[in-house]
Formats: C-alpha cells, sequence, structure tokens
C-alpha cells in the first residue's frame, strides 16, 4: 500500500514538537534558576565573605557592656558555628515587589528585616558605639517596628547590569543600614573574651567600598 506524505503536515508537526521541547526546556531552566534564588521568608546562613566567619548571636545571655553601650544583645562571627537568620521583605518599604507572601525573589534595593531565628529577635544597629573599634553597635531587638530593623540589600554589580537584579547564593552582597546609612560589617583581629564572647566583631560602618562590608548567602531552607 503506497502512502502519500504531506510535506505541510510533517513540518508542522516537527514544528509542534519543538515548541513543546522549547517550553519544556525553558520551564525546567527557569525551576533551576529559581533555587538558587534567595526568597522572602528563606531561613539563611550568613558568612562574611573576606573572613569566611559566620554571623551569630553567641549566646542570648550575653549583653554588650562597654563603655557606651546599649547593653543589648551581643552579635559576631564565628568560624566555630552559624546561626539560621529568617531573612523578610518589609512590605511598606519595597517598591520592587508588589506582591505580597513569602516566595517572592529578593532583589537588588529591597528592604529587608533580618530575624535571628532561634530568638525571633531582629537584627539592628543604631548610634551605640561598637565594643571594640568605635564603630556602630550591631545587636538584637524584640521591637518589630523599629526603624533600625531595615537593611537595603546591594547586590554586587547589579548598578552596572542596567535591570533589577535577584539575589542568590552565593553572591555577593551588601546590607545597607537605611537608618545611619552604613553598612553591615566586620573584620578581622578584632575581638575579647567578654567584650564580643571571643567571636569576631561585627559593626555598621560607613566606608562604601571597603570589602569588610562584603556578605555571603547560604539557603538552609527556602520559602516557595
Amino acid at each position: 500500500m503506497d502512502f502519500e506524505i504531506n510535506t505541510t503536515t510533517v513540518i508542522s508537526s516537527i514544528s509542534i514538537v519543538l515548541i513543546i521541547l522549547y517550553f519544556v526546556e525553558a520551564f525546567f531552566c527557569a525551576r533551576q534558576l529559581r533555587k538558587n534564588h534567595v526568597t522572602d521568608g528563606s531561613e539563611i546562613i550568613l558568612q562574611h565573605s573576606k573572613t569566611k566567619r559566620y554571623l551569630l548571636a553567641p549566646n542570648t545571655a550575653n549583653l554588650y557592656s562597654h563603655e557606651g553601650s546599649s547593653g543589648g544583645k551581643q552579635v559576631g562571627c564565628s568560624s566555630k558555628g552559624y546561626d539560621i537568620w529568617i531573612l523578610q521583605l518589609d512590605d511598606n518599604n519595597n517598591n520592587n515587589n508588589t506582591n505580597q507572601g513569602p516566595g517572592r525573589l529578593i532583589k537588588h534595593g529591597d528592604i529587608v528585616n533580618i530575624i535571628h531565628k532561634p530568638t525571633l529577635e531582629t537584627l539592628k544597629s543604631h548610634l551605640f558605639p561598637s565594643p571594640l573599634t568605635n564603630q556602630r553597635e550591631v545587636t538584637l531587638t524584640t521591637h518589630e517596628n523599629d526603624p533600625n530593623n531595615k537593611w537595603q540589600i546591594l547586590i554586587e554589580g547589579a548598578e552596572t547590569n542596567g535591570f533589577t537584579s535577584s539575589l542568590f547564593e552565593g553572591k555577593k552582597c551588601r546590607f545597607y543600614h537605611v537608618a545611619t546609612r552604613n553598612y553591615l560589617h566586620s573584620h578581622s583581629g578584632h575581638s575579647n573574651p567578654i567584650l564580643t564572647a571571643g567571636n569576631q566583631e561585627v559593626t555598621c560602618y560607613g566606608a562604601e567600598n571597603d570589602e569588610n562590608n562584603d556578605w555571603l548567602l547560604y539557603v538552609a531552607l527556602r520559602a516557595n
């Protein structure tokens, strides 16, 4: 039995298959890409880029006691352990994200709260001096609406890309403290067994181009 091949039908069928394959591949690529991004409500680990130490609140009973301190809870960097932090978009101060609810991509320029998971207290800075270098003290607070809780995400290279970059794992970023116009900062060679519980001092510091302002994020649990 002879069959007449309709060239137009074959070409149309091939085109449909190619289109389906294109969208399937795009779907899985987008899904994989999203896995690497940091989303609103994700639980993260924060690593200081230069010294490779991790941000933590060593013991909630450890309070600052240096001259001029706030008496708040100590925050430091350690090579021996880390704490989990929750990155939460501040819906009252963001223009990049108009939708609400967890799972939104966090983008360059977004304002966030950084919540200490073990205590559910929020990372803050203020005008009190830091314990060792007389920069700005970094501590924790229970006051959710404290303006000193607000941090702006600045992603490395985003200003030169010409578009709003999303934050993803392993990408250097900075946390700009909105109220004091300083950056979340740490530095080697500054620790004290009492004043920082033996951990590397964490401060807020105003020098914009200091590489000690750089941090890396790793997702412990991603919010979908």
